[in-house]
């Protein structure tokens, strides 16, 4: 129910790839809720919590369209990039 803008700059996470034998690492953005990364943690995982934003993850573009039509755009806030609607 968010708008795009707002939605897409939330905090997200990554698995690194290829997996290891060091078992389930996790990378957080931050912003990351408090409770999010403690129950990771008590799940048994192995958190890196990044200072910054990650613009390597995906960045992506988004277009809500609204029920009467209108389009709303957004733009990955990590990376430089835009979002647009064609009719």
């Amino acid at each position: 129910g968010l708008e795009p803008a707002s939605a897409m700059a939330l905090p997200r996470w990554t698995v690194p790839w290829p997996l290891t034998d060091e078992g389930s690492a996790v990378e957080v953005e931050p912003g990351t809720p408090e409770p999010i990364v403690d129950d990771l943690r008590s799940r048994g995982h192995s958190l890196h919590l990044h200072e910054i934003p990650q613009g390597g993850w995906g960045p992506m573009s988004a277009i809500r369209i609204e029920k009467n039509g209108l389009r709303r755009g957004a733009a990955d806030p990590r990376v430089d990039t835009t979002a647009a609607a064609v009719l």
